[in-house]
């Protein structure tokens, strides 16, 4: 009986358990549910999309249930990471305070929060005022609109308290300040004087000394004691004397010869009787001159005109710092002096300063040298070369004229002007720059230059003046630049090396014989585009007119009605011309 109820159990058992495998066996008859894809959070965990099975609790990656999964491969870990939203501005920066912002993440709404920096001055410039007697004044500022601060730059790294200047000095001019009205009497008498001592500085014979005096930084005066009793119109002390050890002055270090001079020389009061001009040959035997620094305890400023002019036998001289003009023909027929030093206190040289100083060889002009008289180193046939200063803005007239062993020379970029017959007959000047600076090359510029072989003329040149490079006979190139409009007359005669010339568009006028007896020109050319001159069979030709104005001897005069007259001297110095064919259509010559 229990062996029977035992197989009746183990029966019930494995029908039950079929049961279950049945009911689990077949995928359709799962009890599946969905559950969708979900990202993970910065505090919260996702999953992949899923089924889940409640009858047998397993997980699966398809809604099929044909691929099994292991729970934990269905969770996504959280990211950690707030989602943040854009910052939002809660009170914004001025120039005395920053400012805050705020953002929040998406997911847990966590709160971040931020300062943000002072923000920049909305600066305005305040010019300086100059303070009056009736009006105060201010220092330059800038000030801020927003926190209304001033500052003294424009990156506010320096604060301002004070901008006022206080009150400032009268303006007296013949006993009345030209600001208030004041006479000077009343302005002095209704001052409440802020009075300020000063010692004396004594003089030396080199600096003028100041008086001890007491100034009043109200009414500006000055005066001799400290009660204001009496004022003081001037505070200077005369130049000490020198102090003489071996024929040398132990204050300023200056030799005894360079502050008296060479003996002999006269010395006269110029106007106003504050210096004086020195003049003369000296003695008879004197060759080499040393101009007094001072005479009679007042500086010796000027070189008078004629000074040394005609002194044959002067060979050098000294010119003392003191000096600050050469006049006209100071050393005019010094056919003797070979070298001579211009000091740096010498701001000009005048008309015919050095002219026929056949010996002298070089020279050096200062950079103090703002102007050079015309004709002043004319006739210095010595001369070979010669350094004019940026401080030089013109060159005059004649200024080397005939100077014949003038063989280069720099001219800056400060000149502007070139004057009549600058360098005529410089005959040894073989090539020289001309700065775009220069606008106007003036009549006679180059005159006779005969050893000029080429010369740049620059873009700023408008004008080429009358007979500029008349006799340059060793010129055998030159380019004129579009910006010229006229040529003058005779400007390239006699220039019987130039074997071909160009004239721009630019050109307008071409004064006559402009080109006469260049008896090596073979080649002229007129750009196209001119509306005055063109050219043709090696002709020169004015358009309007249809004149001839220039050939060369390999020219052939066009035969299309252009010409119908030949100028003057149209084909002067060809000497190598030996036939010409004049067309029927010129009806005069």
């Amino acid at each position: 009986m229990k062996k029977k109820i035992t197989v009746i159990t183990i029966l019930l058992f494995v029908v039950v358990m079929c049961c279950v495998l049945t009911a689990c066996a077949d995928p359709h008859e799962h009890e599946l549910q969905h559950f969708e894809a979900k990202e993970p959070t910065c505090t919260d965990e996702g999953n992949i999309e899923y089924w889940y099975c409640a009858g047998c609790g397993k997980y699966f990656s398809d809604e099929t249930a044909g691929k099994e999964i292991a729970k934990e491969k269905t969770v996504l870990v959280a990211t950690g990471e707030h989602d943040w939203s854009e910052w939002v501005t809660d009170s914004e920066s001025s120039c005395t305070i920053g400012g805050m912002r705020h953002r929040v993440c998406n997911d847990c709404g966590e709160r971040q929060e931020e300062a943000l920096p002072i923000g920049e001055h909305n600066m305005t410039h305040v010019a300086a005022v100059s303070a009056t007697c009736i009006d105060e004044g201010n220092v330059e500022y800038w000030h801020c609109k927003e926190c209304g601060k001033n500052f003294a730059d424009e990156n506010a790294e320096e604060l301002l308290t004070d901008i006022s200047l206080p009150l400032g000095a009268h303006n007296i001019v013949d006993g009345k300040c030209m600001v208030c009205g004041k006479s000077e009497e009343q302005i002095v008498s209704e001052c409440t004087h802020k009075l300020t001592h000063v010692d004396e500085i004594p003089s030396t014979c080199i600096r003028t000394g100041t008086r001890e005096h007491w100034h009043c930084e109200m009414c500006g005066k000055n005066f001799a004691d400290q009660n204001a009793e009496e004022i003081l119109a001037d505070l200077s002390l005369p130049l000490g004397a020198h102090n003489f050890v071996d024929d040398k002055c132990m204050v300023c270090g200056i030799d005894e010869i360079f502050i008296k001079g060479t003996p002999g020389l006269q010395y006269t009061l110029i106007v106003g009787g504050n210096a004086y001009m020195a003049a003369g040959c000296g003695t008879a035997t004197d060759t080499d001159i040393v101009i007094a620094s001072e005479y009679n305890g007042l500086p010796v400023t000027s070189i008078g005109s004629g000074a040394f002019s005609g002194c044959s036998g002067l060979t050098s001289i000294t010119i003392p710092d003191s000096v600050t003009s050469i006049g006209q023909s100071a050393f005019n027929g010094c056919s003797g002096l070979t070298s001579i030093t211009i000091p740096d206190s010498v701001t000009s040289i005048g008309y015919r300063a050095f002219s026929g100083c056949s010996g002298l060889t070089g020279i050096t002009i200062p950079d103090s040298v703002t102007s050079i008289g015309s004709s002043a180193f004319s006739g210095c046939s010595g001369l070979t070369s010669i350094t004019i200063p940026d401080s030089v803005t013109s060159i005059e007239s004649s200024t080397f004229y005939n100077c014949s062993g003038l063989a280069s020379i720099v001219i800056p970029d400060s000149v502007t002007s070139i004057g009549r017959y600058a360098f005529q007959s410089c005959s040894s000047l073989t090539s020289i720059t001309i700065p775009d600076s220069v606008t106007s090359i003036e009549s006679g510029t180059f005159f006779g230059c005969s050893g000029l072989t080429s010369i740049t003329i620059p873009d700023s040149v408008t004008s080429i003046g009358d007979r500029a490079f008349d006799g340059c006979i060793g010129l055998t190139s030159i380019t004129i630049p579009d910006s010229v409009t006229s040529i003058g007359e005779w400007a390239f005669s006699y220039c019987r090396g130039l074997t071909s010339i160009t004239i721009p568009d630019s050109v307008t006028s071409i004064g006559s014989d402009a080109f006469s007896d260049c008896s090596g020109l073979t080649s002229i050319t007129v750009e196209q585009g001119n509306a005055v001159y063109h050219s043709a069979g090696n002709c020169l030709i004015e358009t309007a007119s249809k004149t001839l104005i220039a050939g060369c001897e390999n020219s052939t005069i066009p035969n299309d009605d252009s010409v119908t007259s030949i100028g003057d001297r149209a084909f002067q110095g060809c000497s190598g011309l030996t036939s010409m064919v004049i067309p029927r259509s010129v009806i005069s010559i």
